[in-house]
């Protein structure tokens, strides 16, 4: 079942591209800091592993020394429907079905209106949540503890916004070179390897010390 969402060309114009920048502490170089970029899906089990084991896990101690930015996406195919009086409909078809869609959507909205710390704490709590296969039921779950506007979050996936945000997602994804053949998909200060996808797999807190190339924080000893 592929949702049909209408929404204008006017709107889709002024919605802007899903990235999320972070203020790191005075004393640590920005142009230094260590660029990680994860392409994912929302109900994607390696995905899930990745966000639970390495990315919840590192960021808090390293958020001084790397950007992140997260790309729930993936292999969703997204169809456009032209209408005659301008409009045009979205049907978007997700590789573990709708409620896939419906986690990427909440995912972007809450990217989209959270700064990148408090949405790494979002996402990964709806990753590790017993509801996690019902993105909704654990996003309203999280909002209880991590004291976020679900409502708002709701309606933002509900709507227009959120399927242009997504729209927008998935213009990124598949304009990555090298192309994906999995996720999730990691992009190191603008590269993909092999190797980077492994040390990023098995030790991401180590690859974003080792790649660091200003003073070394104590969290790297």
């Amino acid at each position: 079942m592929n949702p049909l969402i209408s929404i204008s060309t006017t709107l889709l114009a002024i919605v802007c591209c899903l990235c999320q920048t972070v203020m790191g502490a005075d004393n640590y170089d920005d142009n230094q800091k260590v660029n990680i970029d994860v392409y994912y899906e929302s109900l994607c089990p390696d995905c899930i592993g990745f966000i639970n084991k390495q990315l919840v896990p590192t960021y808090p101690k390293l958020s001084n020394i790397m950007n992140v930015q997260l790309f729930p996406y993936g292999f969703t195919e997204t169809k456009r429907v032209n209408h005659s009086d301008g409009t045009y409909d979205l049907e978007f078809d997700c590789q573990h079905g709708l409620r896939e869609c419906i986690g990427n959507w909440i995912h972007s909205c809450v990217l989209d209106s959270q700064p990148i710390n408090k949405s790494i704490e979002i996402i990964g709590c709806m990753s590790a949540s017993k509801l996690s296969a019902n993105p909704a039921a654990a996003a309203e779950e999280c909002a209880k503890t991590h004291h976020f506007e679900w409502p708002a979050v709701k309606d933002c996936a509900a709507s227009p916004l959120g399927r242009g945000l997504s729209m927008k997602v998935g213009q990124r994804f598949l304009a990555l070179k090298p192309k994906p053949w999995f996720v999730h998909w990691i992009v190191l200060n603008g590269q993909h390897t092999e190797d980077i996808q492994k040390q990023s797999d098995s030790d991401l807190h180590k690859l974003v010390c080792d790649t660091y190339k200003g003073t070394k924080p104590t969290e790297c000893n």
